[in-house]
């Protein structure tokens, strides 16, 4: 697959009526992180199925709604097939006609990247591109993040809170008994 439809099919918030899902769960604390002000690659960390995509996913979408220009490029680690990422901001940066300064590239599960972190330092350095990846891997990625010296903060997700699990199973009865709720959770 050439890469620029690789990131038309993982980019659909571009086309003209895309409706996100309203069913994703925002996880404040970690979406305030991904959009606090600060220059550095944020690298979110977690053990599979905490939510890190759906981290993501609440992000591009409350970008998209802040941002009408739309400029977010998000990539899988799993679909990239080693193609590169540098090569993939360029082409979007031409296709868009846009500066590649004024993109934000995320990267899911990028430990599956081969060099990742070399292509990610030479987008930061170079470019001084916003940029988040994820990764399930801590090991795979630690052994990496010594190219990303200085550059980067580690955003650890862990699975969901109690407090996050009562908002999420929309538990409203306030007579119910928190053992409960708490036996369920």
């Amino acid at each position: 697959m050439e890469i620029l439809d690789l990131i038309k099919k993982t980019n659909p918030w571009h086309k003209p009526g895309y409706k996100f899902n309203d069913h994703i769960i925002v996880r404040e604390k970690y979406l305030e992180q991904l959009k606090a002000k600060n220059d550095f690659v944020k690298i979110l960390i977690g053990p599979r199925r905490v939510g890190k995509s759906c981290i993501i996913y609440a992000y591009i979408r409350d970008y998209c709604a802040r941002n009408p220009d739309k400029n977010i490029m998000f990539l899988s680690g799993d679909t990239l097939n080693n193609m590169s990422l540098v090569d993939a901001v360029e082409s979007y940066s031409a296709d868009k006609k846009i500066e590649p300064h004024r993109i934000v590239l995320i990267v899911d599960e990028v430990q599956e990247l081969k060099n990742w972190a070399s292509e990610t330092k030479i987008l930061y350095d170079f470019y001084r591109m916003k940029i988040i990846v994820t990764g399930s891997s801590s090991s795979a990625i630690s052994e990496k993040m010594s190219k990303l010296t200085g550059r980067h903060v580690i955003i650890n997700v862990t699975s969901l809170s109690f407090y996050e699990y009562v908002k999420f199973v929309k538990i409203k009865q306030p007579k119910m008994l928190r053992k409960n709720i708490f036996e369920q959770y």
